[in-house]
Parts: C-alpha cells; structure tokens; sequence
C-alpha cells in the first residue's frame, strides 16, 4: 500500500472545502484530471456550486457542489506534490 498524506482534521479530503458549507451527510471526494473544466461543466449543467475551484497548500486544486439530494460532493484535482511537513501534516506509512 502506498504512503498517504495526513492532516489536521483530515487534511487529504479537503476540510477548508467541507468545512465551507457542512452537510448532515458528510461529503464524498472524487479525484478528477482538471477541477477547472470539470467545474465548468457541473455549471453549465446546472449544478448547485458550493465553493468554486481553489487551490490549497497540501497541493490539490478542489470545488465543492451539492447534488439535489442535499449530499455534498468535493472534486478534487492534485496540482503539486508538497511534502507534509510544507503544510503541518504528517506522512502516515499503511
């Protein structure tokens, strides 16, 4: 199993999105390619956009939408390999 990173409350599925507006559901993090496009796309579709694209130091690239059921879904684009420390986290081997 490959290293992972690890953070204050959670760091590797996007707090600073989640925390942004909380869900009694919780939230789900998808990896995409490009957050940017991806987010355009869910606009023009009609998607309820929580937080727009925003870059974050642990190096991911996220938005934050929520889908008509009220459930909260984190896309998630890594955009630079930042080493743990760089962001107070630390490096968890599993």
């Amino acid at each position: 199993m490959a290293a992972r990173q690890a953070g204050p409350a959670g760091a590797e599925a996007g707090p600073a999105v989640a925390a942004a507006a909380p869900s009694p559901f919780g939230h789900v993090m998808v990896r995409v390619e490009d957050a940017e496009g991806h987010h355009a796309r869910a606009r023009e579709r009609g998607a309820r956009i929580l937080q727009p694209p925003t870059d974050f130091p642990y190096g991911e690239r996220q938005y934050l939408a929520e889908d008509p059921g009220g459930h909260h879904w984190v896309f998630s684009q890594s955009i630079s390999d930042v080493d743990p420390k760089d962001w107070g986290g630390t490096l968890v081997s599993g």
